[in-house]
C-alpha cells in the first residue's frame, strides 16, 4: 500500500489504545473517490487477529432504507437467532423489543432515539467480550437518523 502508512498506523494505533482501555475510537476516513478508502481499510482489518468485525453499507437508492447498515450490522451480531443473542448478551427488554423493531418485527414500535441507545447497548455487549470493530462503508449516503447512533455512540 502506496503513501498510506501513516494513516494506517494511526488506525493500527487507536485500535491498540481501544483494547488496552476497554475504550471505544471513533475513525472516520474522508476522502474522493478512488483516493484509497476502502484500500486502507482493508489493509487495516487484514492485520487484526481475534477482533470482531462487521460491516454495513449506506445505500444510495432504495425505499425503506434509512436502518439498512444498522440491520447489517445487527444481523452479524445476533446470527439466526437473535433473541437468544440477545439473551446472552444480558440486554435489557427494552433494548430487545428496539432491535426487534429495527429488524423488521411490525408488532413493535419504536423511536429513533431507542434504536440509537439500543445500538449502542448491543455494540456496548458485545465488546464487552472482546474487541469489536464496526465499519460502515459508505457513510456519505446515511439517512440523517441512521447516522445518529453512531454520534451518541460511547466514549
Amino acid at each position: 500500500m502506496v503513501g498510506r502508512e501513516r494513516e494506517l498506523a494511526r488506525l493500527q494505533a487507536a485500535m491498540s489504545q481501544a483494547v488496552a482501555d476497554g475504550s471505544c475510537q471513533l475513525f472516520t476516513l474522508l476522502g474522493a473517490a478512488g483516493v484509497g478508502k476502502s484500500r486502507l481499510a482493508s489493509e487495516f482489518l487484514a492485520g487484526l487477529d481475534g477482533v470482531t468485525v462487521v460491516r454495513g453499507t449506506c445505500l444510495s437508492y432504495g425505499e425503506g432504507i434509512t436502518y439498512w447498515p444498522v440491520v447489517e450490522v445487527l444481523k452479524q451480531l445476533l446470527g439466526t437467532g437473535p433473541e437468544e443473542r440477545l439473551a446472552e448478551l444480558g440486554v435489557d427488554a427494552s433494548v430487545a423489543g428496539a432491535v426487534r423493531a429495527v429488524l423488521g418485527d411490525g408488532s413493535v414500535a419504536s423511536s429513533v432515539e431507542e434504536i440509537a441507545w439500543a445500538m449502542r447497548r448491543v455494540l456496548e455487549a458485545v465488546a464487552a467480550a472482546g474487541p469489536l470493530v464496526v465499519v460502515f462503508d459508505d457513510i456519505h449516503w446515511a439517512r440523517r437518523c441512521s447516522s445518529t447512533w453512531s454520534t451518541t455512540s460511547p466514549t
